[in-house]
């Protein structure tokens, strides 16, 4: 089979690794030249191609301003500079700004000729036949610069065929109706049971699994407070535990520590950790700027560090005192309260009227329920105020003031829907009527 190359013709390669070049004649040079010449005659060329089609476009306006220079110049009996400014006049005006920039041009070009020539007439006349004869060549050249451009294959006349673009939007969230509005009944549960002493403590240390040193770190903070030489000696010997998360690590064990009553330790910890945040932010050479600066003895560098290490384990002492206050505070006593989410909404009271003749069976069933409630309770309720109400449910346990509430609202002395809030743990539930 044999294969056809020709697609391959017009494709103009100017780096081609096959050519042959002189043995005196440095083959990578030859080829950036040639390359830089094809680029050059390009150029050149494509210039050419775009003065050429200008000239074409705007010659039907030049011709005419040429042609009604020479009807005037037929009645005029002057010298050559009067003949000049005639043609002046005659100058084409065109609307478009680059186009009238170059017809300007052309003229102005034609003028300097004509200045020159001792008959202006006659050499303006002389000028237009030459152009008239120029037209017909201008358009031979025009078309062989266009099939000479076409004919190879470079970047300028590589493009996309087609092209696409796929965007997947996210479904936008449903909006939320405000025409609506909803009485809401939550039970909000204060003082309920305090957290254990591993939550206690989670926002002020790090897991254990994020935040465990390591085991040359560990190490590393039983290390004597002062002994210079033998932290300098281990961190040579160990450099990799010259980062931020170690030092964030030693930290935390720190923390540790000092919860587990182990204060010397826990300021050994901090004393270490921040060691290691000095000797990483010093740079690449940080370990031995650090340590020559303790070993010389100056005492603006020792004392700032110094000072450091107490501000910072100040602050853990301070943190542990404070989680150890909360982990040892005894459990309050879940209460039940009645409240509304919306802060413009309000939960109005209402008192069954007493049983009479003209009662319906559900107002003498309300009227029922309101007489079941203890005594302190139903005086609540005809005060119609919820703080009074709150504070007869705060002295019920949470199994009774449950109950009052499911009774307010079947028997219609609270006008909203029924829900439970967990104060303290943000939850909400929904009761039955």
């Amino acid at each position: 089979m044999v294969l056809d190359y020709s697609k391959w013709d017009n494709l103009e390669i100017s780096d081609d690794s096959d050519i042959e070049v002189h043995p005196n004649v440095d083959k990578a040079s030859f080829i950036r030249w040639k390359q830089r010449d094809i680029h050059e005659k390009r150029e050149q060329k494509k210039q050419t191609l775009q003065r050429l089609k200008v000239e074409e476009k705007l010659y039907p306006e030049f011709r005419a301003a040429v042609t009604a220079g020479i009807e005037k110049l037929e009645g005029v009996d002057g010298g050559k500079d009067e003949q000049l400014a005639v043609l002046r006049d005659c100058a084409p005006k065109i609307d478009s700004l680059d186009d009238q920039q170059t017809l300007t041009q052309m003229y102005g070009q034609l003028m300097e000729e004509l200045a020159k020539s001792d008959n202006v007439k006659d050499a303006l006349k002389a000028r237009l036949e030459t152009m008239d004869g120029y037209t017909k060549s201008r358009r031979e050249t025009i078309e062989k610069l266009e099939k000479e451009e076409n004919s190879k294959i470079t970047m300028d006349g590589i493009h996309d065929k087609y092209n696409s673009t796929v965007v997947n939007k996210s479904a936008s969230a449903p909006t939320a109706s405000s025409s609506t509005k909803k009485t809401e009944q939550h039970i909000e549960v204060l003082n309920a049971p305090s957290v254990d002493a591993s939550n206690a403590t989670e926002t002020n240390q790090p897991s254990e699994t994020s935040y465990e040193p390591s085991k040359e770190g560990l190490e590393f903070a039983k290390i004597a407070i002062g002994d210079w030489s033998k932290s300098m000696s281990y961190i040579l010997d160990h450099p990799q535990i010259v980062t931020e998360r170690e030092k964030d690590c030693l930290l935390m064990h720190a923390f540790d520590l000092q919860l587990a009553g182990k204060p010397s330790a826990a300021k050994r910890a901090v004393h270490q950790g921040l060691l290691l945040q000095y000797c990483q932010q010093l740079g690449p050479q940080g370990i031995r700027v650090f340590f020559d600066k303790i070993n010389k003895k100056n005492q603006q560098a020792l004392s700032l560090f110094l000072d450091d290490v107490e501000k910072t384990y100040a602050h853990v002492v301070q943190r542990c005192e404070v989680i150890s206050a909360e982990q040892q505070q005894p459990e309050g006593q879940e209460i039940i309260q009645l409240h509304t989410t919306d802060e413009n909404t309000t939960i109005n009271i209402t008192v069954p009227p007493p049983v009479n003749e003209t009662s319906t069976d559900e107002e003498k069933k309300n009227r029922e329920i309101f007489e079941s409630f203890p005594l302190d309770l139903q005086q609540a309720i005809e005060s119609k105020d919820l703080k009074e109400v709150n504070k007869v449910l705060e002295n019920m346990s949470v199994e009774d003031a449950e109950e009052v509430v499911n009774g307010l609202t079947e028997g219609g002395m609270l006008d909203i829907v029924e829900g439970i809030i967990d104060a303290t743990g943000g939850e909400t539930t929904e009761n039955k009527q």
